[in-house]
This record gives structure tokens, sequence and C-alpha cells, in this order.
């Protein structure tokens, strides 16, 4: 803070007193309306711009980086006077590039006070300079500078100009993806077929999925960060993550970036008429909706499908069905899509192949919408998912006796806390089967966090608790929390209380304790936090006794008699809870 002497020497320069100071980027010469000395403000070091000379853009690799712009440190404003003080942060960055040196257009992005480099990715700056006009495929110009401003009405000073050659690659925006947490691994695909930025499609995703949508561009689109507005979607940096409604299985999802917003509406059931009669099943691993009956002959049978008890979920509306926020809004299927409007439903005409047992298929994996078929013999049965992907090796363990516990079935996801402490590194076996050796670890050709059956065993982090994801559908692996190790435990949610208790560490690593006393109902559960993270890390109570990573069952937890004063104790390790009544 600014002490009084300096305050008058601000304001005061030989006993004239100044009734404004002019800052400027380039040196100047500012006076009072009264007679007194001139101050000269300038900005200290010129402006020096470095990056590279030729850019050219991979779709392959869009979230690589393709430049990385450095400039020199000008937060700093300089006088004549020592005694006149000019703030830090008076100035502001932004970038510049444009498609022509005299900058007539230009992307424009201003940066964080203190930061003096910007890197773009192959998807973020393709997206930018698409915007500006350039023909994917040619070599073109790129003119990049650094403004630099002190107000609205100053003209910025302005950085070397660098000059250099880019090729830009074809956008397409007739579809973009949902991606999984991690802004990379792919949930499904949207379409957009007016290349309008409103992007429409089926989705299998569980209850209270977490995910993103990816467009073509490198846009990454997410929630809007506000407590109490699940289908308001921002584009910024610190948006949180979406996540889906109370209902688990096929949904229909609108992404609607002009007006950003985003919809989710249930297809718990479809419901086949005309020639037959039937409700089909969903499969969600295949994305498939199915229903298996005796063909007389290969004669056409005309179908109509629908699902009349669908509910919508968007910005009218909460996000979770058993409160009844839905909006009931049946579906009917066309041959390209779904309608809400029942006289626009469409007859499906179809012909089995052969006489006998068939299977009329709705396959709703592609982006292009519904492809109607009928096929000899029944109906895929959907794999089996193990509950628990064990790991091999840790603390030179071989016994199938330390696991991760299955976090998300549609990608076969499976995250659980390690006391990690493993000289040889560690691998992971599908089963608790003692007979099961099968190997799947380390991708040996891959430098990222890939799996694959047979490969390398995989390297500790380090010594202590981490939290640990597999997934055998994306074949990765990650550690939560940005690697972080785990260094307290709380818990939040019981007698429907969100204030945040700690737990108390027993001797057995990953177990810790608390003695609650239970006075009212838990209608949603109980979270299980770490390292105090009340949104991002978290182990949900469910109904069988287990925690899951990011999934909770609401009610009350298992073991809950009556009031009274009880012993909590979590196992974050092997993913279980109890709750014991003291006498």
């Amino acid at each position: 803070m600014m002490d009084r002497v300096n305050r008058k020497a601000f304001f005061t320069l030989h006993s004239s007193l100044f009734t404004c100071l002019l800052l400027a980027m380039t040196a100047i010469n500012t006076s009072c309306d009264k007679d007194g000395d001139l101050v000269t403000v300038g900005s200290g070091d010129a402006l020096t711009l470095t990056g590279s000379n030729t850019v050219m853009l991979d779709p392959s690799k869009a979230t690589d980086l393709a430049l990385t712009l450095n400039w020199n440190d000008n937060h700093r404003l300089a006088t004549n006077y020592a005694d006149v003080l000019v703030p830090n942060g008076s100035i502001s960055n932004s970038i510049q590039i444009s498609k022509t040196a005299d900058f007539a257009s230009y992307y424009n992005c201003e940066m964080s006070s203190g930061v003096y480099q910007k890197q773009f990715t192959n998807a973020a700056l393709n997206g930018e300079l698409a915007k500006l006009g350039y023909e994917p495929g040619e070599e073109t110009p790129m003119y990049v500078r650094i403004a630099a401003s002190t107000g609205s009405n100053i003209e910025p000073q302005y950085s070397n100009v660098l000059e250099m050659s880019v090729v830009t690659y074809l956008i397409d925006y007739s579809y973009g993806t949902a991606v999984s947490t991690d802004k990379v691994s792919p949930l499904g695909e949207l379409s957009s077929p007016d290349k309008d930025g409103i992007y429409t499609g089926f989705l299998s995703l569980g209850a209270w999925a977490n995910w993103y949508f990816l467009e073509n561009d490198g846009t990454l689109w997410g929630n809007d960060n506000v407590s109490g507005t699940a289908f308001v979607i921002s584009k910024s940096t610190e948006a949180w993550n979406f996540w889906t409604s109370s209902f688990n299985g096929c949904r229909y999802v609108v992404v609607n970036t002009k007006q950003n917003w985003w919809s989710d509406t249930s297809i718990p059931s479809v419901e086949v008429s005309g020639d037959l009669s039937g409700t089909m099943t969903f499969n969600k691993q295949t994305m498939q909706w199915t229903l298996t009956y005796t063909a007389a002959g290969t004669d056409p049978v005309k179908l109509k499908f629908a699902s009349p008890d669908s509910k919508l979920f968007d910005q009218t509306t909460g996000d979770n069905e058993q409160l009844k926020e839905a909006i009931a809004t049946p579906l009917y299927f066309t041959s390209t899509g779904i309608t809400t409007i029942e006289a626009e439903q469409e007859e499906i005409t179809l012909s089995a192949p052969k006489a006998g047992e068939c299977t009329v298929t709705i396959d709703l994996s592609s982006r292009e919408g519904p492809a109607y078929s009928i096929v000899e013999g029944g109906a895929a049965e959907e794999e089996t998912v193990e509950p628990v992907l064990c790991i091999m090796g840790n603390d030179n363990l071989w016994d199938h006796t330390e696991w991760l516990r299955l976090s998300d079935e549609d990608s076969k996801t499976y995250t659980g806390t390690v006391n990690m402490n493993s000289s040889w590194g560690f691998y992971f076996t599908k089963t608790l089967d003692s007979s099961d050796w099968d190997k799947i670890n380390q991708d040996p050709d891959n430098s990222d966090k890939k799996l694959k059956a047979g490969g390398n065993d995989i390297e500790a982090p380090g010594v202590g608790l981490y939290i640990l994801s597999a997934s055998l559908g994306w074949m990765s692996y990650w550690y939560e929390m940005d690697g972080a190790q785990v260094t307290s435990v709380s818990y939040t949610g019981l007698n429907n209380n969100w204030d945040v208790t700690a737990m108390t560490a027993t001797e057995t690593p990953g177990v810790y304790t608390a003695t609650v006393d239970v006075t009212a109902g838990t209608p949603w559960g109980v979270k299980i936090l770490i390292n105090d993270s009340w949104d991002d890390y978290w182990f949900g109570t469910r109904s069988d006794g287990t925690l899951t990573w990011k999934v909770k069952d609401n009610g009350d937890p298992v073991g809950i008699d009556g009031n009274g004063t009880y012993t909590l104790t979590v196992d974050i390790c092997h993913g279980t809870y109890t709750l014991e009544k003291n006498n």
C-alpha cells in the first residue's frame, strides 16, 4: 500500500499540484494545469517478440503444441522523477495475429498480467486462422505482434512484427466429439449437418457421467462454472465438466454453442409398432436397440419406433429425475433421426434375411443418425465388465489383494487409491481369480500412459498414497489430482449436512475413521473427500457398502440403524466403508 509520503509525491511535484498524469507506452511529456516541471513517462525496455519462422499445422496432432511466442517483461513504467510513482500492472498485453502486414483485421488475445508467453496447439491456432480466412493447404504469410496498452484512449505500443509462413488444414464443423474428463478420450460424436454450431445425436452414458464437448477447431465446451446452471455451457478455461442427468443409459443430446446451452433427453425404452410389436432392449456397449422375433419369411415389414416415456432435462429443469424435475417428452423415430412431433414419425420398411430367428436393430453408434436393419439370429449380449481391476507387483504383492474399483462402466474405467511402494513396477490383471496372470501394462511403443496386453511393467510414481485410474476401454491409465499424493481424508453429506469434517488416519495406509452422530436422514449419500476437494476429488458411498470414485448412491449409507453415535471407517485402497453403532 502507498504510504502518506508516497501519495504526496505521486500527486505533488515542487509544490505544484498535478491535476492529471497521462500514462503512455512511448515517452511523452506531461505537465500540470499550473506551471511546474515536466515529467517524462516511458515504458522502459522496448518490446521484443520471438517465435517460429514456419508453422505446419497437423490435424492428427490436434492437442500438440504448434507455436510458442515469447516476449520480454514490460510491466514497469518509468519516469524521470523517482518521487513520481507509477503503479505496476498499468500495462496490458495482447497478441495480435493477422493475414496482412497492415493488420487491417486480426485475431486478438488478451494476456493476463505477468504472463509473457503464449502457446497454441495445432487445433487452437488452426481454428483462429480459419476465422481470419486462411485457405486450407495453402502456404500463407502470418503476421504476429504484441500490443501493449495503458488505456483505451491511448495508442498502444507495438513489438516487432514476426512474419512466418503457415499451412492450415480444413476444419470439419459437421460434427463434434463428446470427450471424457481428460478432455481427449472420445465418448461419442454429435452431428451438425448445417455446420451452424448446433450439435445433436445419441450418447450412451451413465447417470451423473462427467464429460466435455470438443469442436474440431479445438474449442472445448463445459459447464459455465456456476452452481445451479447445469445446462448452461461455456468455453472458458475455468469451465467445469458437464454432467448427465440421474438417468443411466441411452440419451439424445443437443449442444447449442450459439446460445450457450445443452439438453439431455433420456430414452429409457423404445416401443415397436406396425407389422411387429414389442419393447426393444438397449445394449450400452454397442449402442443398439434390439428386438428378437421369429420371421415367417423375407417379405418386407413396416415398423414404427417410439420412446413414449422419454424425459427432457434442460435449462428449465434440474438434473435429478428422482425429484421429478424432467419434462415428459415422447420421441418418435424417423429415417434420419428423431422428432418430438408424432405426426412426423416415419414408417420404416425392413426385410428379414431369411425365415427363423431374426433381430430388428436400431444402431445409434454413428453420428449420421439411426441405422435400421433386420439381422439373422438373436441379439448380441453385453460383455460382462468385471467389478475390479487387480494390481500385481506393488509392494512385491502378487496375491490379487490390491485393486481398483469400477468407476465408469461405459469406458471400463477403474479408480482406486494405491499405497505405492514398488521397486520393480506393477501391472494389471482383469479379475480376482488367482489363476489370472495375464498382464496389462505399459505399451512399450508409446511414451504416453497407454496400456497393452503383455507390455512393460508400469513404473510407480513414488512412495505413498496415490489415486490411480485405468481404462480398458481407452487402454490408458493416469493419476488423479495431477499426480498429487493423498494428504487428508474427510467426509460430508451425513445428516444432509454438507460441512466438511476431517477423518483420522489409522496405522493401516488408506484406512480412516471418524466418530459420527446420526441425527437425521441422509437423502443424498455421503462424499469422502480427498485433500479437502469438495467438487473434484471424492469417493461416494454406494448402497452395497462400496466407495466409488465420483459416483454415489442417494439415501442412507449402509449400516445406519436409527439415530445414535457410530464409527465411520473408510478404506480408500479397497473402496469400502462401514458404519458401526457404538454402545
